[in-house]
């Protein structure tokens, strides 16, 4: 996953499995988004 102005892309593991939420909320924080943010965008 790449975000505009981040310098190096954020690794999102796929293994064809729900994500665990503890994953979740590290590709979060590292790629700098919320967990509101993000559910608003779920949303979309």
């Amino acid at each position: 996953m790449k975000k505009p102005g981040m310098r190096f892309p954020v690794p999102v593991p796929m293994h064809g499995k729900d994500m665990p939420k503890g994953t979740l909320k590290e590709v979060l924080r590292r790629a700098e988004i919320s967990t509101e943010r993000f559910l608003g965008l779920l949303k979309r």
